[in-house]
C-alpha cells in the first residue's frame, strides 16, 4: 500500500494491491450408484446409506485498488475509486447434497421422481471490477449534497439453473428438473445515485438516498435473454428523519426497491423441461425507534420494525402467476441499554 499527497495538498491517493489464496475441502453427501433407503421403497427418498464426496480446491486472486479524493472548491470534493474485488460463495450452495422429490402417479398407482435440487462445489466466487466517481458538496451544519456513478463489469455470479438429471423411481426412473447453483460467465451494473441529509440546530435531521442500477448478463430462461442480475433491484430509496434533544433520540426510516429478478425455476413437462424467471414485486419497509437517555450510563428504548405490516411476495414470470406469499409481521421491542 501507498499515498500519495500531504495534509497542504488538495488531493490525496491511497493505492495498493491484496493477494488473497483461497483453499477449500468440499465435503457432500450423495447417493451411491446402488442406493438403499429406509423403508420399502425408494421414493421415500430417505437414504440409509450415502457416499462423501470431497472437492479440494485451490486458487489465488490479485486484487489492486485506487482511491483517490481532490478538493474542487470551498467545502467541495470529487473522490474516485477503482478495484479488483472477490466476494466468498456461500457455503451452503457449494455443500449442500441431493434431495430428491417424488409424487404418486394417480394411473399407475406408483412414486415417480419430479423434481430435485443440489449444490456445486465446483462454484467460482463472486469477482469484478469496479469504478466510482463522486462530487460531494458540505455545507452547513452536517449538511451534505452528493452526486455518484458507478460501473461493475462482473466477470462470475452466482444464479440458479435448471438441468435434467435421470433419478430412480417405482416406475424405473426418469429425467426431470433438478435446480442447482451455477456461475454466470459475465455481467454488467451501471448507474448512479443521489443523496443527501442536514442536521438542524434544533436537533432535527433527516438523510435520503436514491439509487439507479441497470444490470445485465449472459443468464436467459425461456422468455428472456440478457436476464439482469439477480437480487438486484432497477430504483431504491431509503430515508430517516430523526430527533436529538438532550436525553430523547427518535428516529423513523423507511426503505423501498422496486421489482427484482431473483433467479430461474424449473420444472418438468412431460419430456421437456421448462424455465420461468422469479421476480420478487416491489417492496418497502417502514422502521422507528425511540430512546430516553435516564442518567448517563442507563437507557431505554422501542424498536418497531415494519410497522406498516407491509407483505412481501414473488411472482413466476407473469405478475398474475404469484410464486411465494409472506404476510408482513410487525415487531415491537422493548430494552434497555447500559454504558460502562
Amino acid at each position: 500500500m501507498a499515498d500519495l499527497g500531504g495534509k497542504d495538498d488538495p488531493y490525496h491517493v491511497n493505492v495498493g494491491l491484496r493477494i488473497v489464496n483461497t483453499r477449500l475441502s468440499v465435503d457432500q453427501n450423495q447417493g451411491t450408484a446402488n442406493p438403499t433407503y429406509f423403508g420399502t421403497d425408494s421414493w421415500n427418498g430417505v437414504l440409509r446409506d450415502f457416499a462423501t464426496t470431497t472437492t479440494v480446491r485451490n486458487y489465488t486472486d490479485f486484487l489492486p485498488s485506487i482511491n483517490a479524493v481532490a478538493n474542487v472548491g470551498e467545502g467541495q470534493k470529487v473522490r474516485f475509486s477503482a478495484a479488483r474485488v472477490v466476494a466468498r460463495q456461500n457455503l451452503f450452495d457449494l455443500g449442500r447434497g441431493f434431495a430428491t422429490d417424488f409424487t404418486r402417479n394417480p394411473t399407475t398407482d406408483l412414486f415417480t421422481f419430479t423434481s430435485g435440487s443440489r449444490g456445486n462445489a465446483a462454484l467460482e466466487p463472486y469477482r469484478a471490477n469496479q469504478f466510482d466517481v463522486t462530487y460531494e458538496f458540505y455545507f452547513g451544519r452536517q449538511g451534505l449534497i452528493s452526486v455518484g456513478g458507478f460501473w461493475k463489469e462482473v466477470d462470475s455470479f452466482v444464479r440458479t439453473d435448471t438441468v435434467a438429471v435421470f433419478v430412480n423411481d417405482q416406475a424405473g426412473g426418469r429425467l426431470g428438473p433438478v435446480s442447482q447453483p451455477v456461475n454466470g460467465s459475465g455481467g454488467r451494473v451501471r448507474g448512479f445515485e443521489i443523496a443527501a441529509q442536514y442536521a438542524f440546530d434544533f436537533g432535527l435531521g433527516f438523510n435520503a438516498n436514491y439509487t439507479f442500477s441497470d444490470t445485465k448478463t449472459d443468464a436467459k430462461n425461456d422468455f428472456s435473454d440478457g436476464l439482469p442480475l439477480p437480487g438486484v433491484s432497477k430504483h431504491s430509496f431509503n430515508g430517516q428523519v430523526y430527533f436529538e434533544t438532550g436525553g430523547v433520540s427518535a428516529r423513523l426510516s423507511y426503505s423501498w426497491r422496486s421489482k427484482a429478478y431473483l433467479g430461474n425455476f424449473g420444472f418438468g413437462d412431460g419430456g421437456t423441461t421448462r424455465t420461468l424467471g422469479i421476480y420478487g414485486r416491489s417492496y418497502g419497509q417502514l422502521d422507528g425507534q425511540i430512546s430516553y437517555d435516564i442518567t448517563k450510563n442507563v437507557g431505554v428504548f422501542v424498536q418497531g420494525i415494519n410497522l406498516a405490516k407491509a407483505d412481501q411476495s414473488a411472482y413466476l414470470q407473469f405478475p398474475d402467476l404469484p410464486f411465494r406469499y409472506e404476510t408482513g409481521a410487525r415487531r415491537i421491542y422493548l430494552g434497555a441499554k447500559v454504558n460502562f
